[in-house]
């Protein structure tokens, strides 16, 4: 039964005494450039064997997304390992901390994520942008639809599914062409249509 600590970045020194108590056989860390791989904490995953202890400092300095938090749990008890969180007070065991509250539980999820990105900001990482749906003006919206509609008439679709797939008349069909400059007469088989 191993005990394996992971740390990313720099830790303080009570927390450095906190972990030496636990007397750990490996310690992998992880500098702060290593934010989205981690490839210390997946060496660290790969070194785990049934019965081992994994002792971290917090939950937010493992993970790198919320929804890699379940993915943590169910790993560690899939392989029976004792997972140990020191500032977060948990231990799955029960043994450190006594059980932990379904409260603190949820407060620590819902502390996640605003601690992983007050992590990533702390260590240089930009903000990712607020997502804002893509407004366009009528004008942009026109000439998309005309885009649209002469890339279909080019591609040989019938004049009766460009006016479905469009929602536009016949009429205003013929003079979006017109207006790019598209002649109408489309060769098939030796003859020729004329719209």
């Amino acid at each position: 039964m191993k005990k394996i600590v992971y740390v990313f970045g720099e830790v303080s020194e009570e927390t450095s005494a906190q972990l030496s108590r636990f007397q750990p056989d490996f310690i992998y860390q992880d500098k702060t450039t290593h934010i989205m791989l981690r490839p210390q904490f997946r060496a660290a995953l790969h070194a785990l064997k049934t019965g081992d202890e994994l002792i971290v400092v917090k939950f937010s300095n493992v993970l790198s997304h919320t929804y890699e938090f379940s993915l943590l749990l169910d790993f560690c008890g899939l392989l029976k390992v004792r997972l140990i969180s020191i500032e977060d007070e948990i231990d799955t065991s029960e043994k450190l901390y006594g059980q932990t509250s379904a409260l603190r539980m949820m407060q620590i999820i819902k502390e996640l994520p605003h601690e992983i990105y007050r992590q990533r900001v702390k260590v240089g990482e930009e903000p990712m942008a607020e997502s804002r749906p893509h407004l366009i003006s009528k004008r942009e919206a026109r000439m998309q639809k005309e885009r649209r509609v002469v890339s279909l008439y080019l591609t040989g679709h019938s004049i009766e599914v460009i006016m479905k797939m469009c929602n536009i008349r016949h009429t205003a069909l013929y003079q979006i062409l017109k207006r790019n400059g598209i002649k109408r007469n489309r060769v098939y088989k030796d003859r020729v249509i004329s719209g």
